[in-house]
Parts: C-alpha cells; structure tokens; sequence
C-alpha cells in the first residue's frame, strides 16, 4: 500500500512540475501584453515631457505620475478591453497640499489629512529614485526603461 501511495505521489509532483513550467509560458505571453497595453496608455501622454512612471491594476487601470521640475502630475487612466480610453482623471492632490498649508488653523481631520497627502508626497518623491531599482528595457517607448514593475520613462 505504502509503495501505491508513493507511486501517486511521485506521479502527482511530475505533473505539478509540469503545470508550473506550462504556465511561466503563458505568464511570458501576458506580461508581454500587458506591455503593449501600457504603451499605448503612455502614448496618450507624449506630449508631456519629464519622467513618468506608470503603474497597472489588472491592465484596466493605471496610475501614471510625471514628474517636472520638482513637481509631480498624477492621472488615472482607465481603458477597456480593445485599448480605447474610457476615462483620463487628473488628481490635483498638490493644489490641496497647498490650499491647506495656507491655512492658519486646521482641524485635527485636516491635519491627519495632510500628513496623509504629504506622506504619500513623499512615496512618490522615492519612487522617482532610479538608483533603486535595475535597468532592463522592455517597453517599446523611446528612451523608457521597466524598473521592478514600474515603466519609467528618462528623458
């Protein structure tokens, strides 16, 4: 009985071993479309120079940041399944960084919330360190480089 059971395991590990290496395969061929997605996305926002980094949520929805001049832009961008555009939403969340260190007197909400704008500030101030990360080219858009995830373009 001992020597069936090992037998089935033995059998069963093969075949997991080779469902792993199928799907790197099928992984590769999403990657890579995923890839093409994102330049398109990209490509919508040529006309914007400074370093960009774009960051994809199910290759429906991205987040994309400029950064120029020591200011950043950020913009949700969401698509539908042929790569049309269905949605481009600017977040000004530097203008209300700014509207609130104007004020005087804020609440304690108001303060939490700006300590939260201005550490998320601070997120996106790191992840425009490129030294962070490995260069490796991958994307299709001129001068870009795929760094951990993020698609940073360097102009």
């Amino acid at each position: 009985m001992k020597k069936i059971a090992t037998i089935c395991f033995t059998f069963c590990i093969t075949f997991f071993c080779y469902a792993q290496d199928d799907w790197k395969k099928v992984s590769d061929s999403l990657a890579l479309e995923s890839r093409v997605k994102a330049d398109i996305v990209l490509s919508k926002f040529d006309t914007i120079s400074g370093k960009k980094i774009l960051y994809s949520l199910l290759d429906r929805d991205y987040y994309i940041i400029f950064q120029r001049n020591n200011h950043y832009k950020e913009y949700f961008v969401a698509i539908d399944s042929i790569c049309n555009v269905l949605t481009i939403k600017e977040v000004e969340n530097y203008k209300e960084i700014e509207k609130l260190k104007a004020k005087k007197f804020l609440s304690r909400s108001k303060r939490k919330y700006l300590k939260r704008l201005q550490e998320d500030r601070q997120t996106i101030i790191d992840a425009f360190n490129v030294n962070q990360y490995s260069t490796e080219f991958i994307t299709s858009s001129p001068n870009a480089t795929y760094i951990a995830g993020v698609r940073l373009i360097l102009l």
